[in-house]
C-alpha cells in the first residue's frame, strides 16, 4: 500500500530543510563579510553580567547535550537498544530529555 505525498508534506520534509540550511549559510557569510566586528557578546556582558554568568554555561551545556543526544540517537543501531527498551520508549526518552535540556 503506497501513499502519495501531498504538496504540504513535500514542502515541509523535502524543501524546507534545504531552504533553512541555505539561509543559514548565506546569512552567516553575509554577516561575516558586512558585520565582522559585531559578532561579540561584549554589550550583553556589560549590561547583564550576573545573568550571563548563569545563563551562558547553561546554554552551552544544553547545546552540547542536545548535540550528543542527536549523535547517540542517530548513530545507535536498533539491535543495540532493542533488548533494553522499545523504539517508542526510546522516542519518549529522547523527547523528555531533549525537552529538559
Amino acid at each position: 500500500m503506497t501513499e502519495s505525498l501531498t504538496t504540504t508534506q513535500i514542502l515541509l520534509w523535502a524543501v524546507l530543510p534545504y531552504v533553512a540550511i541555505a539561509v543559514f549559510v548565506v546569512g552567516t557569510i553575509w554577516r561575516y563579510r558586512y558585520d565582522k566586528f559585531g559578532w561579540t557578546t561584549r554589550s550583553s556582558q556589560l549590561y547583564e553580567r550576573k545573568l550571563m554568568r548563569i545563563a551562558s554555561p547553561l546554554f552551552h551545556i544544553g547545546i552540547l547535550a542536545i548535540l550528543g543526544g542527536h549523535l547517540v540517537g542517530l548513530l545507535t543501531p536498533h539491535a543495540v537498544y532493542e533488548h533494553f527498551i522499545t523504539s517508542s520508549q526510546k522516542q519518549m526518552l529522547a523527547m523528555v530529555v531533549g525537552g529538559v535540556f
